[in-house]
């Protein structure tokens, strides 16, 4: 049974850690799809240097990658983190011209 992203704790059973690990990369890809690489780089790189050896967690990812995008990624960042599963609209970007989601 999958837990939300944004929940997920290393704690969890291997089986739920593995599908939060598979489903880490892809958010990243859907927050590029969403703002552009350049900034979801740029504000990953701020996080790092700004923040340096402090916990970071998703407010302070969300918003040095809004800044550097000048975007909201409130929805992005609520449908990956707190909702279960794949968004279907990435799933449909992302399918196989022969194969279809429903």
């Amino acid at each position: 049974m999958e837990i939300p992203l944004g929940i997920a704790k290393m704690s969890d059973p291997p089986e739920q850690r593995a599908i939060s690990l598979a489903k880490a990369p892809l958010f990243f890809i859907a927050l590029e799809d969403e703002s552009g690489e350049t900034p979801v780089r740029e504000g990953l790189k701020r996080v790092v240097t700004v923040l340096r050896g402090q916990e970071v967690g998703y407010n302070e990812i969300r918003s040095a990658i809004e800044e550097a995008g000048k975007k909201d990624l409130a929805g992005t960042f609520r449908t990956w983190l707190y909702e279960k599963g794949i968004p279907k609209d990435f799933r449909s970007k992302y399918a196989p011209a022969n194969e279809s989601h429903p």
